[in-house]
């Protein structure tokens, strides 16, 4: 799964297409445009992530159509990108002058895979720092509690996912934009303990709280919920629970969340 879509426009075509493998390396779908009616046309009928503009496309200066890109594509981050080809010099006027129009990011060519991958992680900071409703993922086996909880919660305000398993989760959800994983331990498939490793390896900034009603008379619900803390689930909730306990956790797990990230910044 593409973990987000960038609109790509550069008139080198070598150039895009490198830029494409760079970002596919990194598990984002890159979309080419070659010129700017074909990108403005494009923004016009896809959403984008990202829009990463070069900043002259032939002898066109792609800042002066920053106004217009802005109407088709408001809620998404512009980089212009900058080429050395004309000095050192004429890169600094360009970038001043693209800060000046509004641009987010400023990327000089060629650029390193490095550098590309902290433009995506400043492009997954900059849509979560937006949204101001969290989004909660709700990964649950059986249907009846994974939609009844997810009614209550998104009657609190939250924005809701629902999952039957850790594999449709991660199949179907783009976890980069998620704040808080609600799950069961015990459910077919890969299951919660697996998954909250996952999603603790690879989405760091999702915290966890895990539920479970424990498997059997040898393995109770405390057990087996000490065992969740262990691989990085925060918070803890034994089954059956009343829905005020649920809701009382995830608000104090997302302050907790919402504490760490002001630290960190």
């Amino acid at each position: 799964m593409s973990v987000g879509s960038v609109l790509v426009l550069d008139a080198n075509g070598a150039q895009a297409q490198h830029i494409s493998k760079m970002l596919e390396r990194e598990k984002w779908s890159a979309i080419l445009a070659f010129d700017q009616k074909m990108a403005l046309s494009m923004m016009r009928a896809t959403r984008f992530h990202l829009l990463m503009v070069d900043a002259y496309v032939g002898k066109a200066s792609m800042l002066a159509l920053i106004p217009e890109i802005r109407e088709r594509a408001p809620a998404t981050p512009l980089t212009i990108m900058t080429d050395n080809v004309y000095g050192r010099h004429a890169v600094d006027i360009t970038m001043d002058q693209a800060r000046a129009a509004g641009a987010e990011f400023i990327l000089q060519k060629p650029f390193s895979a490095e550098r590309l991958k902290g433009l995506l992680k400043d492009t997954t900071r900059f849509h979560r720092e937006r949204r101001s409703t969290k989004h909660l993922l709700v990964v649950e086996d059986n249907e009846n509690l994974r939609n009844m909880i997810g009614k209550v919660l998104g009657e609190m305000g939250y924005q809701i996912s629902l999952a039957e398993t850790m594999e449709q989760a991660f199949a179907r959800v783009d976890l980069d934009m998620v704040d808080l994983v609600v799950c069961d331990i015990f459910m077919p498939g890969m299951g919660g303990i697996e998954g909250i490793m996952k999603i603790r390896q690879g989405w760091p900034h999702i915290h966890v709280l895990a539920m479970s009603a424990g498997k059997d008379e040898k393995m109770d619900a405390n057990k087996v919920l000490a065992a969740s803390r262990h691989v990085g689930a925060v918070e803890h909730l034994a089954k059956p629970f009343h829905m005020s306990d649920l809701i009382r956790l995830v608000a104090r797990t997302l302050g907790r969340a919402d504490m760490e990230e002001a630290r960190a910044g």
